[in-house]
């Protein structure tokens, strides 16, 4: 008998136990102190780890029983034997990966299968080769269900579909005939990230409308169909799908989904990367986008001067943007003006009980090569359900 960790032969006996499969005597090793237990009975430890083994692999030949475990990684085999013809067996098993984890690689599968759209043709009007477009959205949520009697407004799939797009014509329709257009959708677009109506990193419950795959529709028709319109009105499209503490796994989802189903529109680009931040160089002007859960707004700069250090030291102006907070702020430090945008959608239950009522709304900012910001348009809700009744 050696040691198992040491391979000494000095080794003494320290009583016996009893497990679960039979008795196992304890050693002491008097060189490493190492304590080490070895079964009494070989066969019968033998047997169970193969059986044990044979169990990982979904199979449990006490039973002839082949179990379905996808998705699942088997931790253990306990059994209960009555006699020889009555004998129970209780496989532990656990998830090999998070449920956002195994929507993403589900998704993906199918993102490949996407049919491209096909080119959208390009605006044939003269556009400002020194401008660039930003339109923001971010927290909108899309999924949440709010009662209007309670929370102030109300909010489910059908408003929000129509409330995003008819503000999104606006936007579109009242922005200058810029070359570049850039979608900076801040993070949140979804309220929740996969079967379970609940937030991805705490398991806080939602309040959820519809169902997931009804809500993923919904998303999809919102982002495409804003797109498809820049494409209408820009020679160049830029779009940012930002990561949001809701929709953590959505977010690179619909990410895929945008660069596959435009990937024969030459004209469109999307801003990503394993990173949830994102920047963007026009000129002597940086742009730079988070959606604000990971870094605190008077955090941004720093961060951005370090980790885009190249962009940020080759540009004069720079504007970062995040949501999060559902309400505006902006602040001028560190180099940069710093932006956290409101939301256009209505506030669930729990930030109408909790939070001040915030001015919702969307809007466009525009920048000059030589200049930075040069402009902006802010599109309320009010102006939105003015400009289409049906909103309400």
């Amino acid at each position: 008998m050696k040691c198992t960790k040491c391979d000494s032969e000095d080794i003494i006996k320290r009583g016996s136990e009893t497990r679960k499969f039979g008795l196992v005597q304890r050693y002491s090793c008097n060189q490493c102190k190492a304590t080490f237990y070895e079964p009494v009975n070989k066969s019968s430890w033998d047997k169970i780890k193969a059986i044990t083994e044979e169990a990982k692999r979904g199979n449990i030949p006490e039973i002839g029983l082949k179990e379905n475990l996808d998705g699942l990684e088997v931790t253990g085999v306990t059994y209960l034997k009555k006699d020889e013809n009555n004998v129970l067996h209780w496989v532990k098993t656990k998830a090999k990966a998070s449920s956002a984890d195994m929507l993403k690689e589900f998704a993906d599968r199918l993102i490949d299968r996407v049919t491209p759209c096909e080119p959208i043709c390009e605006p044939k009007r003269i556009l400002n080769d020194e401008l660039c477009t930003q339109y923001t959205i971010t927290d909108l949520h899309i999924g949440m269900s709010a009662w209007g009697v309670e929370c102030g407004a109300d909010w489910d799939l059908k408003k929000a579909y129509k409330t995003i797009t008819e503000a999104m014509n606006i936007a579109i329709a009242n922005a200058p005939d810029s070359r570049i257009g850039l979608l900076a959708q801040l993070g949140d677009f979804a309220h929740y990230s996969s079967h379970e109506t609940v937030t991805p990193l705490h398991g806080n419950l939602l309040d959820a409308d519809g169902r997931f795959s009804k809500m993923i529709d919904v998303c999809e028709d919102v982002l495409i169909e804003s797109i498809d319109r820049l494409l209408l009105k820009h020679e160049i499209v830029k779009v940012i799908v930002a990561q949001g503490n809701h929709d953590i796994s959505v977010s690179d989802t619909f990410r895929s989904l945008i660069k596959r189903y435009y990937r024969k529109n030459i004209r469109l680009e999307v801003i990503c990367g394993p990173n949830p931040f994102y920047a963007y160089q026009h000129g002597r002007t940086m742009l730079g986008f988070h959606h604000g859960h990971l870094k605190k707004r008077v955090a941004l700069p720093s961060h951005f001067a370090q980790f885009f250090s190249e962009m940020w030291g080759a540009t004069k102006f720079r504007y970062l943007h995040c949501g999060h907070l559902h309400s505006l702020h902006i602040e001028e430090k560190g180099g940069c003006i710093t932006t956290q945008h409101p939301t256009i959608a209505a506030p669930d239950a729990y930030a109408s009980h909790r939070f001040d009522k915030t001015m919702r709304s969307i809007n466009t900012i525009t920048y000059h090569k030589k200049y930075g910001m040069i402009g902006q348009n802010i599109i309320p809700i009010e102006m939105v359900e003015d400009y289409a009744p049906y909103v309400n």
